[in-house]
């Protein structure tokens, strides 16, 4: 903005423009130069080299870490995420080891950089790489190796200590432990050379459509924008720094600055569905079902190929699934406006389906058929094309369907009526899964077939519609208001309305302090434009961190308020929608939680979270690291989990509660004294853990079960590898 003063503009489309221009460039400065740089000075600065070693939590070692990986997860990468290639020249700044002819998706969570080597010719997909893990009392850092020739799947975990040999493929929703049998090669065979999408096409072609529309959406705000280019309270004669505080802290431009921010975020997320649907129907087309035969390599054969490449890519970009770019989170995640759009987006959808809270991955919606009252589970991943997108086929899931948390689907899958998916499930390319059967995790490439059910006929002869359906769409007589979709839409858009103006509040609140202190300073006390430079920064520190630190408490406080108001202290029971207001309440609760955003997150690994949880009724021992890595999701129902003393919890799932198939359950979970549960381990509703056990990386512990003092378990489905472990 100081740099725009000196374009002399004086016409209204001027001032937008030049207001436009001004963020652009701070954003491009800032994700090209600063967030990075900070990111890297940061790492090599304070920690240097990570090195290999056994260190105990709480000291200086673990503190560096922790720094570390928090300015990381602040800051990021910048443009550095945007592409494979970028990627990987930043993974080597940061002092990764990586040789030739490798693909890195940029959204594959790649840590500890120094004590990573990849070799030549290996292909990572969207997975965990990180060499940092956890035991009773101490963090350990440990090198992974990835040999020539391997690949790396869809939600794979590579073990700190992992080394991959050549040729050696991990498919999805596997782990490292799994090498040495044969469900690290279920799946395809590795792929000679990776396919690449030339950069020429996006960047020419591809590149242009996602920024179009990405402008498109932000019309309302910048429609906005001459309220706050307006200039006639500008103050004349004042040094430009001086002249930009005192004309942000004018109360006019504050409310259409409001006001602009509020249009942002309600009404650009509508707009920018419509558009995504205008660019797949016009542009990209239909995705069909094929299978790529080997082609010479011509002129026009490369070009048709590319041009394939960038439908895919384009999908991706622009509509990757998750909360449509805001769109669910104004509309509620699991109500029925999510499947209209799903539908103008190509999909066959049913009625009543119960829609993930974190939204499905997936972007090929023509090659999707979903049936009536089908419960999705969080964190699913649906891949109707293979990596190189040579095979494309139509993933169905019947009525009655149920698929659990973190469930991976590939290309042909068909899930028939009545069968549940459980949590964790992978399942493989081109399978049937048999109406009423019920299968859970993954075990050599495939879900592990954990009851055949009544068989197909009882499973076709069973009412599909679940208790969701029955309260929420028929209407049926539950003793309690259900809140239609309605006001379920006006309810989630007025709470976004006051957390965009609950978080831009520390910025507008020190441009008045700030202004006011110039306002009663002497004009002589600061002459130089270093000094007046520096003091209004240092001001704009000091009062930003303030009022961001009290939004931080005060979110906070109100989450805890609400989870006090609208449930007390959780009882175990059965709460199904057709019973039960419970799941109402929770709905309405969990908005309120997004009030708080990534707040948490500063809060990994030390103490202040363990205070929040005890805050929401948790049972937490002493001297507990609760998530240092993160956690998605971190715990739901804190007063029904139990933790013992000196337990180390890191990216886990303490989830209490049960939906399958609409039937709502909550059960305590208990984790005894020196417990372990490390990355992407889980354990189920109902479950328990004894004192000195451990739960290894990529770990189910399926609901009932008990883990033994002492021992130690892996896998989905897990199962004791003490004496492994220990060899």
């Amino acid at each position: 903005m100081v740099l725009s003063e000196h374009w002399k503009v004086s016409e209204p489309w001027e001032q937008v423009l030049q207001l436009v221009f001004a963020i652009l460039l701070s954003r491009l400065i800032s994700d090209s130069i600063v967030f990075p740089a900070t990111s890297l000075l940061v790492k090599w600065l304070v920690i240097g080299k990570y090195r290999h070693g056994q260190y105990p939590l709480w000291e200086q070692y673990y503190l560096r870490w922790w720094f570390v990986d928090q300015t990381i997860r602040t800051f990021g990468f910048g443009i550095f995420e945007l592409d494979s290639t970028l990627y990987i020249i930043f993974l080597k700044l940061m002092g990764a080891k990586i040789g030739k002819n490798v693909t890195i998706d940029s959204d594959a969570k790649i840590k500890e950089f120094d004590l990573v080597t990849i070799k030549s010719n290996v292909e990572i997909k969207r997975c965990v790489v990180s060499p940092f893990t956890l035991s009773t009392g101490h963090m350990i850092l440990a090198p992974i190796q990835i040999d020539n020739n391997c690949s790396i799947g869809l939600n794979a975990r590579l073990s700190p200590g992992a080394t991959i040999p050549d040729g050696t493929r991990i498919g999805p929703l596997s782990s490292s432990y799994k090498i040495s049998t044969s469900s690290a090669t279920e799946q395809e065979p590795l792929p000679s050379s990776p396919t690449i999408f030339n950069i020429v096409f996006q960047l020419l072609l591809g590149w242009p459509v996602v920024i179009l529309v990405t402008m498109l959406s932000y019309i309302p705000w910048i429609a906005l924008l001459p309220l706050l280019t307006d200039r006639s309270s500008h103050s004349m004669g004042l040094h430009s720094i001086m002249s930009i505080i005192y004309y942000f802290a004018h109360g006019k431009r504050v409310a259409f600055h409001l006001v602009a921010l509020i249009a942002r975020d309600t009404i650009s997320p509508y707009i920018y569905i419509v558009c995504c649907i205008l660019v797949k129907r016009l542009i990209i087309g239909k995705f069909r079902e094929h299978e790529q035969e080997e082609q010479k390599s011509t002129y026009r054969s490369n070009i048709k190929r590319q041009i394939h490449l960038l439908r895919h890519w384009l999908m991706q970009k622009l509509l990757p699934g998750g909360d449509l770019n805001g769109f669910s989170r104004l509309v509620g995640t699991h109500y029925e406006l999510i499947s209209v759009v799903f539908r103008l987006l190509g999909a066959r959808i049913g009625k009543r389906i119960y829609w993930p809270g974190s939204g499905l991955q997936f972007y090929e919606y023509d090659l999707l058929t979903v049936g009536d009252d089908v419960v999705f589970g969080s964190r699913c991943y649906l891949r109707c094309s293979n990596d190189e997108k040579t095979h494309s086929a139509r993933i169905t899931i019947k009525s009655g369907t149920m698929i659990a948390d973190r469930c991976v689907l590939l290309p042909g899958v068909i899930v028939e009526e009545n069968t549940i998916m459980g949590s964790g499930s992978l399942c493989k390319e081109n399978s049937t899964y048999p109406a009423g059967s019920i299968w859970l995790g993954s075990r050599q490439g495939d879900a592990v077939l954990w009851h055949h059910g009544a068989g197909r006929k009882a499973a076709l002869k069973t009412e599909t519609i679940t208790p969701f359906g029955r309260a929420f769409y028929e209407g049926e007589d539950t003793g309690y208001w259900v809140i239609p979709l309605g006001l379920h839409v006006i309810y989630n858009t007025c709470l976004n309305i006051f957390q965009s103006i609950l978080w831009t509040t520390p910025i507008i609140a020190s441009f008045q302090l700030i202004a006011l202190v110039f306002r009663h300073e002497s004009e002589t006390s600061l002459k130089t434009t270093v000094q007046i430079c520096a003091y209004t920064f240092f001001l704009f520190f000091v009062f930003l961190q303030f009022f961001y630190t009290a939004i931080v408490l005060l979110t906070m406080s109100i989450e805890i308020l609400f989870k006090w108001l609208l449930f007390g202290r959780r009882q175990t029971g059965k709460y199904n929608w057709d019973k039960s207001s419970y799941c109402q309440r929770w709905q309405l609760f969990i908005e309120i939680q997004r009030l708080k955003r990534t707040v948490l997150q500063l809060f990994n690994g030390s103490f202040y979270l363990c205070v929040y949880y005890r805050c929401l009724g948790c049972r937490i021992g002493r001297n507990v690291c609760l998530y240092p890595s993160g956690a998605d999701p971190m715990m739901s129902e804190p007063d029904l989990v139990t933790i013992g003393d000196d337990c180390c919890i890191d990216d886990a799932s303490i989830i209490c509660h049960l939906n399958t198939k609409g039937q709502f359950t909550l059960n305590s979970l208990v984790i005894g004294n020196r417990c372990v549960l490390r990355s992407q381990s889980r354990l189920m509703s109902g479950a328990s853990m004894e004192d000195d056990s451990t739960l290894l990386e990529h770990t189910l512990v399926v609901s009932g079960e008990r883990v033994d003092q002492g021992s130690v378990w892996q896998g989905c489905p897990a199962t004791d590898v003490t004496r492994t472990f220990r060899e």
